[in-house]
């Protein structure tokens, strides 16, 4: 935010000294600090901050913006990375540095781990084995449309696979009644143990791959 000090102009009238030099005010320009009044150049002198960015003093008549305990003229008030002024804008900080939004997202933000671009503010981001995913980008890996809040298996050899495309492409029908065999659960690694209905017996096989269940299908027909 910006700053300002009030400077007065003193007048006739006015019979005071610089709380400083202990010289008259009379004639000059003045600025009040703690019920004192100061010339402006001891004003400047004593109380002036320096620029985070230039290192100088701030004087009366600059503009000055703070934030952070940190201080800039109002022309060094810009962004660490494009250089466009801030004055007026929304900004973020980052180790001491002001940055624009749109750096400051290309620089710091999470990046999404399908398309590469940062996580813009306020946008959903989701998380599936240690990554990172717009809505736009977790998708199927076969019908290609979001499977984002939608349920899903994780083909070893295909990726993230809609429970659609997983029963059409990948599914198995019991031997016995020729339905869809449920197997594994939607968002279940396909390193699990699936199950097969035969009589009144389950079956238990444990696969390395999903694929392997095709092979466990043909041998329990030939049985």
């Amino acid at each position: 935010m910006s700053s300002e000090t009030k400077i007065n102009e003193s007048n006739s009238t006015e019979k005071t000294h610089c709380k400083h030099c202990e010289k008259t005010l009379m004639g000059h320009r003045y600025v009040m600090k703690n019920e004192f009044p100061y010339h402006i150049k001891c004003f400047e002198q004593l109380f002036s901050d320096c620029c985070h960015l230039c290192k100088t003093t701030i004087l009366v008549d600059d503009k000055n913006i703070t934030s952070n305990n940190l201080h800039w003229h109002g022309n060094c008030f810009k962004c660490f990375k494009c250089e466009d002024s801030l004055v007026n804008k929304r900004f973020v900080m980052h180790e001491e540095n002001v940055y624009c939004e749109d750096c400051y997202e290309k620089e710091f933000a999470p990046k999404c781990d399908e398309c590469k671009e940062p996580f813009k503010k306020n946008s959903s981001k989701y998380e599936y084995n240690d990554k990172k995913y717009h809505e736009s980008c977790f998708l199927c890996k076969i019908c290609k449309k979001p499977i984002a809040d939608k349920p899903f298996v994780n083909n070893e050899r295909h990726g993230s696979v809609c429970e659609e495309c997983h029963n059409d492409n990948f599914g198995v029908n019991c031997v016995k009644c020729n339905k869809l065999s449920d197997i594994l659960k939607p968002k279940t690694l396909l390193n699990n143990v699936g199950e097969f209905n035969i009589d009144v017996k389950t079956w238990i096989y444990e696969f390395d791959e999903y694929i392997s269940l095709i092979d466990a299908k043909n041998e329990l027909s030939a049985n």
